[in-house]
């Protein structure tokens, strides 16, 4: 017969000393470690070439990261590199597609009339365009 901890706890040493004499226990609870250590092989570094394309303005923006091992975790963090640092070695690629970007305001003033960027404007945001951006009932 096994007792829990908490019932152990409340007994007298004297009753204590007599359950274990006929074979009564306390119910034995193991505890997991909070955190396991990192046992798997560290990432390795390597080059990120990141092309993000916008939908208002089309102009894409291709950016690239080294990607670093950190020497408090396991992780990888990221530091911005030039083209020539990544061809010279191994890189992944990354595609995205985003509404706006840090180009649309200069090149939408420089480049298109009005007409042609409310027109965009309707197209990368279909729902403003729905009933004059009215809802009636």
């Amino acid at each position: 017969m096994v007792v829990t901890q908490r019932e152990w706890d409340k007994l007298t040493e004297r009753e204590k000393e007599i359950l274990k004499g006929i074979g009564i226990s306390p119910k034995s609870t193991k505890s997991s470690p909070k955190s396991l250590p990192f046992k798997g092989n560290p990432q390795e570094p390597y080059f990120l070439k990141r092309t993000v394309h916008c939908n208002l303005c089309k102009s894409i923006t291709i950016k690239y990261f080294h990607m670093l091992l950190s020497e408090y975790s396991s992780h990888l963090y990221s530091k911005e590199a030039t083209e020539e640092e990544a061809v010279s070695g191994k890189y992944k690629s990354q595609e995205s597609h985003q509404s706006t970007c840090s180009k649309c305001y200069n090149v939408l003033i420089k480049e298109w009339t009005k007409e042609e960027i409310a027109k965009a404007l309707i197209k990368a945001y279909p729902l403003a365009s729905i009933r004059g951006g009215k809802w009636k009932k």
